[in-house]
């Protein structure tokens, strides 16, 4: 059995039933493993769920700090970001993924460990190019702007798009690049 089979079982379960609903010993169950092997690939139920998207913006800070210095901050930050999707992504599974998270608030919360630490690499980010610390108001600003984005994007596609994930988190973060401009009354 591998990583990917454990996390398919278990999302698959708590998107029938819920994510609280379901405890792991029923998710080892279901998947025909013992709850040991599943704790062999993942430390906690959350890190099922968040698994592939926390990797995938595992390298931010990278992607980020590879972007050209001479483009605008929030054209850098956009570019970082979708420097991030992988290609060989599973879409239904990513899609799943996110239907979970949206509907539990745990998951779903500010105060979560993958949200927290986008939001740091961010701000770090931001703070670097402005030359102001991380905690000042602008990269705290932009770090949870961008974040938000980003995920209500991801969210929103998860439930409404055929589109990939990359050009609907590409086309809220260039909303966001140009204040909405679509939206301003002349």
């Amino acid at each position: 059995m591998t990583a990917d089979q454990l996390a398919q079982a278990a999302l698959s379960l708590w998107d029938r039933r819920g994510y609280d609903a379901v405890p792991l010993s029923e998710v080892a169950a279901a998947a025909g493993v013992n709850e040991r092997t599943l704790f062999r690939y993942f430390a906690s139920k959350s890190d099922i769920v968040w698994q592939a998207i926390d990797t995938s913006f595992g390298d931010l800070h990278e992607h980020l700090a590879a972007t050209p210095s001479r483009a605008r901050l929030m054209t850098r930050v956009r570019h970082g970001i979708l420097a991030c999707f992988e290609s060989d992504a599973d879409d239904e599974l990513t899609r799943l993924r996110l239907r979970i998270i949206s509907r539990t608030p745990e998951l779903y919360s500010n105060s979560s460990q993958p949200f927290t630490a986008w939001r740091t690499v961010i701000s770090n980010f931001v703070a670097g190019v402005l030359g102001t610390e991380p905690t000042a108001l602008a990269p705290q600003v932009a770090a949870a702007s961008i974040q938000a984005a980003t995920m209500s994007a991801l969210i929103w596609w998860a439930a409404h798009s055929d589109d990939d994930a990359r050009a609907t988190v590409d086309r809220a973060l260039r909303e966001l690049e140009t204040g909405f401009a679509r939206g301003r009354v002349r």
